[in-house]
């Protein structure tokens, strides 16, 4: 089934884990709209090919491009950084 990944992680401040180790905390995350389902496309037809910036609670908001995406990250969240699912899996 098709569907569209996290680009970006947005990440913060990190605390103790119980294995000794540090954790990130997570603010929220990036991704790319790139596939939309029909009902999707039904729905949203605006958010095709756009950068969804998105939280715990939920869309923060859809920008053209991935730094207006991470401009506004960094403006909600001043201490964040960014990383990506591939920089995950080398670190684990």
């Amino acid at each position: 089934m098709k569907s569209n990944l996290v680009h970006s992680y947005i990440c913060g401040d990190s605390f103790n884990n119980i294995f000794g180790g540090q954790t990130d905390s997570f603010f929220g995350s990036i991704v790319h709209i790139k596939y939309m389902s029909p009902l999707m496309t039904q729905k949203w037809p605006y958010i095709k090919n756009t950068w969804n910036l998105s939280s715990a609670q939920g869309t923060i908001g859809h920008f053209k491009t991935l730094k207006e995406a991470k401009k506004i990250a960094l403006e909600k969240w001043p201490t964040c950084y960014f990383k990506t699912p591939a920089q995950f899996r080398k670190e684990g």
